[in-house]
């Protein structure tokens, strides 16, 4: 992870003039909005005129050099400016930047993630309504795709109970269960219950042949495992990655025993 945000404001200085000059107007404020090991920062700007936004931001190798962040963000960019189906899905793509090596999305501002914990029924019922319509929605449009991170502050409940997801950095083509297993084994983390939250989803999705559910599990099973065994993991994402593996074994154990789905 980059060092705190105000150690690198200077370099990201070209990047926001070019923002500025987009039409966004005077920014007034800047906000930080995540953390975690990824170089990328994620800014809220505070305009003098007009509702916020939100500036994802991939620095040049010579900030961090363990991954090409612009090209990473650059698929991101594609993925926000094609595969329209998913607009109900995702903020609003409101221009990209480059400048000094960095690389900008910029962005609707969605506000305070919305879902719990708690995992209320009505908030279950919600994401895994919304996360079925997206995969539906998908696979009808450019194909069959997954998001690959919905954890619970990657997901917004806008007004009427409408889900949107932010970070689209791992989205991939393929099935979508994988994101409703991995969604499922939060909820579970969270306070609620994996197979229930994994059922609301099925029964709009489609149930599917316990054989390929049992494989996505284990699949996620051996990533989780690979994961765990990263040296330089820090403790408290080590200590999640083992919550998250029990919680799959539990499930991949009710699974082949026939209990529930």
């Amino acid at each position: 992870m980059i060092a705190d945000w105000r150690s690198i404001r200077a370099g990201l200085q070209p990047l926001l003039a070019q923002v500025e000059a987009y039409g966004v107007g005077p920014i007034v404020g800047i906000q930080p909005l995540c953390g975690g090991r990824t170089a990328q920062v994620v800014l809220r700007l505070i305009r003098a005129r007009g509702e916020p936004l939100v500036l994802k931001a991939a620095p040049p190798a010579a900030v961090d050099g363990r991954l090409d962040w612009p090209a990473e963000l650059e698929r991101e960019i594609e993925l926000y400016a094609t595969r329209p189906e998913l607009a109900p899905w995702r903020p609003e793509l409101c221009g990209h930047f480059q400048a000094a090596g960095w690389r900008g999305l910029l962005m609707q501002d969605l506000g305070p993630s919305g879902p719990p914990p708690p995992w209320t029924p009505d908030a279950v019922q919600a994401v895994a309504t919304g996360l079925a319509q997206m995969h539906l929605a998908a696979a009808r449009g450019g194909g069959p795709l997954a998001h690959g991170d919905v954890r619970s502050d990657n997901l917004f409940l806008l007004p009427g109970r409408r889900l949107a997801l932010c970070d689209w950095a791992e989205a991939a083509d393929g099935s979508g269960l994988g994101d409703a297993v991995y969604w499922a084994i939060g909820v579970e983390l969270e306070g609620g219950c994996a197979r229930g939250a994994y059922a609301r989803y099925s029964a709009i999705a489609g149930e599917v042949d316990p054989g390929r559910l049992g494989a996505v599990i284990a699949e996620l099973t051996r990533l989780t495992q690979q994961r765990l065994e990263c040296a330089d993991l820090p403790s408290a994402a080590r200590r999640l990655r083992r919550r998250e593996l029990d919680a799959l074994r539990r499930w991949a154990g009710a699974t082949s025993s026939g209990v529930g789905v």
